[in-house]
């Protein structure tokens, strides 16, 4: 079996990493670089320094796990009361949803906690104007 061997690419000559720049104040020793680090970012920042507008960051909104719970409970029980084994899970799903978005009124969060109580609200009548709509047609 023959192997052929390349030599490797020429890319130049392989330099030493270089020293670091004296006209910083500091120099290659770990003593001298302490003592003068303030002055070499200082003499850096000099050199460095751009008109870039400081980018814009938006603060976090605050959240109420309260009424996202409440809402969500609601919105479940919505889906629930369209079928009749599902009246039975999601009629006590809309109560503890409509309670939990009463207290989450109080939070930061109050556009769910209204979503929270009207859904479950309106989950919680759903099964029983069903129930009255089926009584009424027999």
């Amino acid at each position: 079996m023959a192997t052929d061997s390349f030599p490797p690419p020429h890319i130049g000559a392989i330099q030493p990493y270089p020293s670091p720049p004296t006209e910083l104040g500091y120099s290659s020793t770990p003593a001298d670089f302490n003592a003068n680090a303030p002055q070499a970012v200082g003499a850096w920042a000099q050199r460095h320094t751009h008109d870039y507008p400081v980018p814009y960051v938006p603060a976090q909104q605050a959240s109420n796990g309260l009424a996202v719970a409440g809402m969500v409970l609601g919105i479940v029980s919505l889906v629930l009361d369209v079928t009749v084994i599902g009246c039975f899970i999601g009629v006590p799903l809309a109560i503890i949803g409509f309670v939990l978005a009463i207290f989450g009124v109080r939070g930061p969060a109050r556009g769910m906690a209204t979503a929270g109580i009207v859904c479950s609200a309106i989950g919680f009548g759903v099964p029983f104007v069903l129930a009255l709509l089926v009584a009424l047609a027999q």
